[in-house]
């Protein structure tokens, strides 16, 4: 029951917030590898 509130709670938006992060993330280590090139 406790799980179900968190996930409502936090669920779309920290998930949506947390692929945003990882991506840019994940862009920012890709562009710095072509850099390096």
């Amino acid at each position: 029951m406790l799980t179900c509130a968190f996930q409502e709670l936090f669920g779309e938006e920290f998930l949506m917030q947390e692929l945003k992060t990882a991506l840019f993330d994940l862009r920012e280590k890709v562009s710095d590898l072509l850099v390096r090139l």
